[in-house]
């Protein structure tokens, strides 16, 4: 289902023992690494190929805003995968990251610091390749290091992630009518039966 044809609207998501998820591998021939200092420009790079910004200077100006004089707990809590040169395709790009994602942290409503899965990323060209879970994987093993729970913030148009975080076992929170009909429209597209009964048991 085309994302432009979906209304947008806001979710989150709640992990209630975050260390009890799973754990998914890298396919052979991807490597996962932590941030390093000069990063910057590829996080940026692969946020902005994703969709989450219009430009790498925009994403640039949010990467700063948000985490200037952070770099000891982003070399802790960032990661970035990457793949060699298997075809001519990967060439251009082999070695380098393309995708990220963070085991971050905040508090999402006022009951007190907990684990985050904030700013997942691959680049379009290597999405489909069974790298997504893998890469969610890297940041929740971080998170399982310093929270027992965690969550995520989400939109309906992410539904491919949505599914991704469900295998992990978070479960949707539900606030107002503007949530519940968000996760409405999930249900109605993923087709996936534990949401399905859960929002049963739930809404």
């Amino acid at each position: 289902m085309p994302e432009r044809r979906i209304e947008y609207i806001s979710v989150r998501m709640h992990h209630p023992a975050i260390r009890e998820a799973p754990v998914f591998t890298l396919p052979e021939g991807f490597f996962s690494r932590n941030y390093r200092p000069g990063d910057e420009a590829e996080w940026a790079g692969i946020e902005t190929s994703a969709g989450e910004f219009d430009s790498r200077d925009e994403a640039r100006s949010h990467f700063d805003n948000e985490f200037a004089g952070r770099e000891d707990e982003l070399g802790e809590r960032c990661y970035f995968i990457g793949c060699g040169a298997r075809t001519m395709k990967d060439r251009a790009i082999a070695d380098r990251p393309i995708g990220t994602a963070m085991g971050w942290y905040g508090d999402c409503d006022g009951s007190g610091v907990t684990g985050r899965i904030h700013w997942v990323g691959i680049r379009p060209e290597f999405q489909g390749r069974g790298l997504g879970r893998p890469l969610v994987s890297l940041a929740v093993e971080c998170l399982k290091r310093f929270h027992k729970t965690a969550y995520l913030l989400t939109q309906t148009t992410s539904f491919r992630g949505v599914r991704i975080y469900l295998d992990f076992g978070f479960i949707p929170v539900i606030t107002d009518e503007e949530s519940k009909k968000g996760w409405r429209i999930l249900a109605g597209i993923l087709k996936y039966p534990p949401l399905e009964k859960y929002l049963q048991n739930t809404t």
